[in-house]
């Protein structure tokens, strides 16, 4: 009867599936420092200048010097940290509560995050930088008397959206997908020649830029990952699959776009971490 009910078809790799289920069922998550540190960094390059701009320039900084890597089994590339499994840290929205909480992510109940010794002293010596220069300072040096009373009775609770940031924000892929990064920097920079733009204006196209150019190289480094990687294969369907990624990736320099790999589908997109 078991036979009968389990289900494996024959065009798809079990194997690699098998691989991918068992890699999940063992996943550890962990804190991540790099983004927070390399943030950091460009935003002390950048002070005194809008912060649209260092902030375009910091998520660019970031995709040109973090750590990437491509998953053994995986067809989709792409990483927010240094590591599988791992969440970087937004210090520009707030610090504070990380660091009260280092020693504390391993003994949570819940979302528990590993986090070693090096992490840890990578946030504590980063964190008085942001100190008053926080999303969540700015928030609380704009808010009223009322509402901070209010949330002091319990009446209302703001804390995180005041220290992250909206959420839940779809972006237009489909546009994206039609376009391709290099029409849309090409399209900001043709904007930025119109001579009656206020300054606000200006920044925002100059960020446009500055992020998607960022975003270009990102995929850059992955394609030339990809085709180091697949020099060194001796699994000639791995090694296949990796110099379509890297043909991809390479693609991607100038458009992104719907392929397929075999007979699975997939769509290879970036999430901004913004």
């Amino acid at each position: 009867m078991h036979d009968f009910i389990v289900y494996e078809p024959k065009d798809i790799n079990i194997v690699r599936l098998r691989h991918l289920q068992k890699r999940m069922q063992n996943r550890k998550a962990s804190i991540c420092s790099q983004r927070a540190v390399l943030y950091t960094a460009s935003f002390k390059q950048s002070e005194g200048e809008p912060y649209i701009l260092r902030k375009a320039k910091a998520f660019a900084y970031t995709l040109r010097n973090m750590d990437i890597y491509i998953e053994p089994d995986s067809l989709i590339f792409g990483n927010q940290a240094s590591r599988n499994f791992a969440a970087p840290i937004f210090p520009e929205y707030s610090i504070d509560w990380v660091i009260n909480e280092l020693d504390e992510f391993e003994k949570r109940e819940g979302d528990v995050f590993s986090i070693d010794e090096k992490t840890k002293r990578e946030l504590r010596l980063i964190a008085p930088y942001w100190h008053g220069h926080t999303h969540e300072d700015d928030v609380n040096r704009h808010m009223i008397d009322n509402i901070l009373l209010a949330e002091k009775q319990g009446v209302i609770h703001r804390g995180g959206i005041s220290m992250s940031g909206d959420g839940h924000i779809v972006p237009d892929y489909p546009t994206l997908l039609k376009k391709g990064f290099r029409r849309i920097i090409n399209e900001a920079r043709e904007k930025m020649k119109d001579g009656s733009l206020s300054k606000e204006q200006e920044y925002f196209y100059k960020s446009v830029i500055i992020s998607l150019e960022g975003v270009l190289d990102f995929f850059k480094r992955y394609s030339k990952l990809a085709d180091k990687e697949a020099k060194k294969c001796n699994d000639l369907i791995r090694k296949k699959e990796l110099l379509e990624i890297a043909d991809m990736a390479s693609d991607m320099m100038d458009k992104v776009r719907v392929i397929f790999m075999g007979r699975l589908k997939f769509l290879i997109w970036f999430i901004c971490f913004k």
